[in-house]
């Protein structure tokens, strides 16, 4: 089913992750950043799609790649590229933490927030997975209203 979809329906995408190749989301997230969750070898296959911001990780909780990400889309808005107007947006961001570093957590989800607010356009859908602050396991989120 995926080989028949792929061989007749031309997709244009473009896509942000940690990149599995820069030094220091090695040093900091170990050498198995994508691993099993490249299953259909997107990054592999489509390297010129992906979006590792201003300071080539990737990580979406670097401000500076915020920033990145929307002198991005300014200009390419103003050059009227297609290729930044989004039909649907993702959003799975993750990080191997436990459910007590809720502060990780609720930051993951705003910025997934703010880089939707970044890229969509009037009529863009999204679909993103997000961490509910509210964890009974955890003590600090026993009182928490927002973020």
């Amino acid at each position: 089913m995926y080989e028949y979809l792929t061989n007749s329906i031309k997709y244009s995408f473009l896509a942000n992750s940690l990149n599995p190749h820069n030094e220091k989301n090695i040093k900091e997230f170990g050498t198995d950043i994508i691993g099993k969750n490249d299953e259909f070898n997107m990054m592999k296959n489509y390297p010129k799609q992906w979006l590792f911001g201003e300071d080539d990780t990737g990580n979406i909780l670097n401000t500076d790649n915020l920033r990145w990400f929307m002198k991005l889309k300014k200009e390419k808005i103003e050059a009227n590229d297609p290729k930044y107007k989004f039909d649907i947006i993702t959003g799975d961001a993750g990080l191997n933490v436990d459910d007590s570093d809720l502060l990780i957590l609720q930051k993951l989800d705003l910025a997934q927030f703010t880089l939707l607010n970044i890229m969509a356009d009037t009529n863009t859908n999204c679909v993103i997975k997000s961490f509910l602050p509210f964890l009974r396991k955890v003590e600090e989120s026993n009182n928490v209203s927002s973020f």
